[in-house]
């Protein structure tokens, strides 16, 4: 089986090229001495001269086109008296969490009506980075309101965060945000700039499948307080132990089996098998995604053969309507090459991917199908398809099988464990952050912080059939 790859970070941006604080086309940020300018039709994207104007034009002249259309009304909806909770709102039980859940529903509410005009706007000349130019509208940290409606402050530290110039906003703003939210953003834009800088950094991340040496038969999740213990464990090669580099491909990578290990031994399944080993260990990723669960994570998941030497297969079968073909498949399983080590002692990754519904999968006229060690949805945004994620609740729990779903957020994450409450299925734990989660942090003005995370958050549940 050969994996697929990206060959360049060409389209690649960074979040202050995207908040119009960096060119938008190279990168560069203004000086005393050179201020950037504003696109003159959209006011949106920024540039550091005509020349980088020019160059971008093409593929900014399609957002350029959609923007203009919608940015008056949605303007005017920032700013109606329907707003009140945008302006009246009352302080968090800290004094100075700017957080609070009737502004979180308005803000949600207002984003969603204007992400979606833009988004029909620009049908077809719809591409990732006018996603994000739409997403990414520079806004107040406290107030949420865009630099449409009021002058912005932005934070001398970071870059990034700002608030409403002058006013009630930037006083709690910079309040809020000093210190250890401020090193984040901090360290935000210097893994984006890595990003951005290293060439062909998109083929780097998706072709390192051992970044690692096997580890001990007693691993123990619980023991390592922190990524950065574990990776003390690591044998990584140069470049790739790099501050940079841990957090953009090492945790991204490594997140999807130790957040499994981790999961087993919330269980109580590691010790068991650590025990007494299986020959064959069966992980379903449910909701799964080519780009994430097989070019990301299946590359990885060797680690959890290395944790359990005893294991002989292990059986990584993705399962999602969001899957696509890999090759000319639809669905199909591979055994794939291992690590020397691994060979040499008869240890293999078996994987599976399969293009449908996790209810379509697991039944038992499938010959593919057999009772999982673990299911676990990653990142899995159950809360914006409950209606489609309750028959699968319902048959994990039935079956007694232990499950696991990851959040990027701590918003989300409540939002997830609502949905699953909602099926009346109990939670062993809930709304717990993921201490395996992927440490690279990535920008929202609309989740508590600021930040969110792959694998942020976490939550887990094993039943039996209900009454």
């Amino acid at each position: 089986m050969s994996w697929p790859s990206k060959d360049d970070n060409s389209d690649y941006r960074s979040v202050l090229q995207y908040l119009g604080r960096a060119c938008l086309a190279c990168g560069a940020r203004p000086s005393p001495d050179k201020a950037l300018t504003r696109c003159s039709r959209c006011r949106r994207a920024r540039y550091c001269g005509v020349e980088c104007q020019k160059i971008d034009y093409a593929e900014h002249k399609g957002f350029c086109s959609a923007y203009s259309a919608v940015k008056d009304w949605t303007s005017s909806l920032d700013t109606t008296p329907n707003a009140d909770p945008h302006i009246a709102r009352a302080d968090g039980n800290d004094g100075v969490t700017p957080w609070q859940d009737a502004l979180d529903a308005y803000c949600k509410a207002f984003h969603r009506k204007s992400m979606n005009a833009l988004l029909a706007s620009l049908g077809p000349k719809r591409t990732k980075i006018a996603n994000y130019l739409g997403y990414l509208v520079p806004r107040c940290l406290w107030c949420y309101r865009s630099d449409a409606q009021r002058t912005l402050a932005v934070c001398e530290r970071c870059n990034i965060a700002s608030w409403c110039a002058e006013s009630e906003c930037e006083t709690k703003g910079r309040t809020a945000h000093e210190g250890e939210h401020c090193d984040e953003c901090i360290e935000l834009v210097r893994d984006d700039e890595y990003i951005r800088t290293t060439p062909n950094f998109v083929g780097l991340r998706y072709g390192t499948p051992r970044v690692l040496s096997p580890s001990s038969p007693a691993f123990d999740p619980s023991s390592f307080p922190a990524w950065s213990a574990y990776i003390q464990t690591l044998d990584l090669p140069g470049p790739l132990s790099l501050p940079s580099v841990i957090n953009t491909i090492v945790t991204r990578q490594l997140s999807l089996p130790l957040t499994i290990l981790a999961a087993l031994q919330r269980f109580g399944i590691l010790a068991e098998l650590q025990a007494s080993p299986v020959e064959t260990l069966t992980i379903h990723l449910i909701g799964a995604e080519r780009n994430y669960e097989l070019i990301v994570g299946a590359l990885a998941a060797e680690e959890i053969l290395h944790v359990l030497p005893g294991v002989k297969t292990l059986e990584w079968f993705m399962v999602g309507p969001s899957m696509g073909k890999v090759g000319n498949d639809d669905e199909n399983i591979a055994d794939v090459e291992s690590c020397p080590e691994c060979e040499k002692a008869g240890r293999k990754r078996r994987i599976g991917w399969f293009n449908k519904r996790y209810q379509s999968f697991a039944i038992p006229s499938n010959p593919d199908y057999r009772k999982p060690h673990l299911a676990i949805g990653f990142n899995s945004g159950m809360h914006e398809r409950p209606q489609s994620w309750g028959p699968v609740l319902d048959m994990l729990y039935e079956q007694g099988v232990p499950s696991v779903f990851t959040s990027y957020s701590l918003n989300e994450a409540k939002e997830d464990a609502h949905v699953v409450e909602k099926s009346d299925i109990p939670l062993m734990w809930k709304e717990e952050r993921n201490l395996w989660r992927g440490e690279r942090k990535q920008w929202d003005w609309f989740v508590e912080g600021g930040m969110w995370w792959e694998n942020g958050y976490w939550m887990g549940f094993k039943g039996t059939k209900k009454a």
